[in-house]
């Protein structure tokens, strides 16, 4: 892993190469056997799940939707992709992944990438003239790591679905340009 501050910005055409082959899940793929009917079996399924989320994405986002990038001297080092809802101030964030090579040293790269996610949600909300902000995003239930982190921006738990994931949200006022 590369020392030093790893860069934000929006994901380019650039990164797809390297988002194509993210890897932020350790084994990388599932395995699949006769004993499980040839079922993805993983022992953390829903950071494989997270790890095919980003893949799946291609850069530049278009539309609604916003994909940037953390990018140190080793190629990129985090990917956060979110979608502007129907109603200005409401977001919601689709997937937050470390590279393994920050995961493993718990290089606080996770913090850095939702805090800066969270900043361009906000100035877009404040220059769509929304009132407040409202982000939800989900989390499985066995995920440790992304909820303490959740919980460290404010988010809140709202519900359960019984497939185990958790719905949270972080909604706070805005100030209108007359404050």
């Amino acid at each position: 892993m590369t020392e030093g501050p790893a860069e934000w910005r929006r994901a380019q055409r650039a990164d797809q190469a390297e988002i194509d082959h993210f890897v932020c899940t350790e084994p990388e793929k599932p395995r699949r056997s006769r004993a499980t009917n040839w079922q993805a079996e993983h022992p953390r399924l829903w950071e494989y799940n997270a790890q095919q989320m980003v893949r799946s994405l291609r850069v530049p986002a278009r539309g609604h939707m916003e994909t940037w990038v953390m990018v140190d001297a080793d190629g990129v080092a985090g990917v956060c992709s979110w979608a502007k809802l129907n109603e200005p101030g409401l977001v919601h964030l689709d997937v937050a992944a470390v590279a393994m090579r920050h995961r493993e040293a718990r290089s606080g790269l996770g913090y850095d990438m939702i805090r800066h996610a969270l900043g361009e949600i906000e100035a877009w909300c404040i220059e769509s003239g929304a009132l407040q902000m409202y982000v939800e995003c989900e989390i499985f239930k066995h995920n440790g790591c992304s909820l303490r982190l959740m919980r460290r921006f404010g988010m809140q738990f709202v519900e359960e679905a019984p497939t185990g994931a958790q719905t949270w949200a972080l909604r706070f006022p805005l100030a209108s340009p007359d404050d």
